[in-house]
């Protein structure tokens, strides 16, 4: 995802798909994935409120800390209302579910979950659900 930014009167940031962002909108950020390039949705994210918006990076608040986060890091961006955080809502679309519902991280990598797997996970899911 490429980011442009914009500077009218007010700053505001806007995506090559048209959507804008402006100081003050609280929004939800999957980061680039680079430990693991083949995965996409392994990059991390933040969520939290705009403070400032720069010409190729803008400062998000969250929690009790602030992040500079470049443009070229941003993967996927989407404006989140208070409610959202990562335990209410833990991926950030349908295509990322699907991706932990199918890998997990293991000591050597993020692997694909074997149909063996899936099915002991089916199995204790049941079980635990009880």
């Amino acid at each position: 995802m490429k980011i442009m930014s914009n500077i009218p009167e007010i700053p505001m940031m806007i995506t090559t798909d048209y959507k804008t962002f402006k100081i003050g909108d609280r929004v939800r950020v999957q980061f680039v994935a680079k430990k693991y390039p083949e995965y996409p949705y392994s990059g991390g994210g933040v969520i939290g409120h705009i403070k400032s918006i720069n010409h190729n990076s803008f400062v998000i608040d969250y929690v009790l800390d602030t992040k500079v986060i470049e443009f070229d890091d941003i993967y996927i961006i989407k404006k989140v209302d208070d409610a959202e955080t990562f335990d209410t809502v833990p991926n950030i679309n349908d295509e990322e579910r699907e991706f932990w519902r199918t890998h997990w991280i293991t000591k050597d990598g993020i692997k694909k979950k074997t149909a063996e797997d899936l099915k002991m996970l089916e199995e204790f899911n049941k079980e635990w659900k009880k």
